[in-house]
């Protein structure tokens, strides 16, 4: 039986694809280039609410995780910002690869104090802004931010993301502000 040309065409356009897709071997350039400086960020808190500010600097879209958490769990956050980023930067993400940065990223938003994306879409050259009313009087408080381009026929990671984390320092909710707790005043009346 004769295969038809424009069968064998196809076949081949589709093998020379998945060819560039995953890398003829192990040596291949990465899938993605990590790279943080793409991810700009900007972030304040004042009186409780915390304010944050991704601006996505590449020529393509990304998704984008970004999720709030206590100060204490900065060692724990850095260590999965190094895990995520060692995924994100393997050159061929396998699907062990890709349930592994899913379960990194399941544990972060598992430990978060507020989780303000889960994969929000930034487009090329563009700013998303996210706020969190904490009703907190912490004056501290370390952010997660995870954003990455993806393939838009598999889903995978492809081009530059990265992971990222960092501090935010401002003033909590005031002690004696309504619903608040921790005031004596608010406690017993006339102090």
């Amino acid at each position: 039986m004769r295969i038809p040309r424009h069968i064998g065409v196809a076949a081949a356009a589709v093998a020379s694809a998945v060819t560039l897709l995953m890398g003829a071997g192990a040596g291949d350039a990465s899938a993605l280039t990590v790279d943080p400086s793409k991810f700009g960020h900007t972030a304040s808190l004042t009186a409780g609410v915390l304010s944050v500010a991704v601006t996505n600097s590449t020529a393509r879209s990304v998704r984008c995780q970004l999720s709030v958490h206590r100060e204490a769990d900065s060692t724990q956050l850095t260590t999965t910002v190094d895990a995520v980023n060692a995924e994100l930067a393997r050159t061929v993400l396998t699907a062990a690869g890709a349930a592994n940065l899913a379960a990194l990223r399941s544990s972060v938003a598992a430990g978060a104090l507020a989780t303000l994306w889960t994969d929000k879409t930034i487009e090329a050259s563009a700013t998303s802004s996210a706020s969190w009313n904490s009703g907190r009087t912490d004056s501290s408080y370390v952010i997660y931010q995870d954003c990455a381009s993806t393939d838009s026929l598999l889903g995978l990671p492809t081009g530059v993301g990265a992971a990222q984390v960092y501090t935010v320092t401002g003033t909590g909710e005031p002690v004696d502000a309504p619903g608040s707790t921790g005031s004596l005043g608010s406690l017993i009346p006339g102090l």
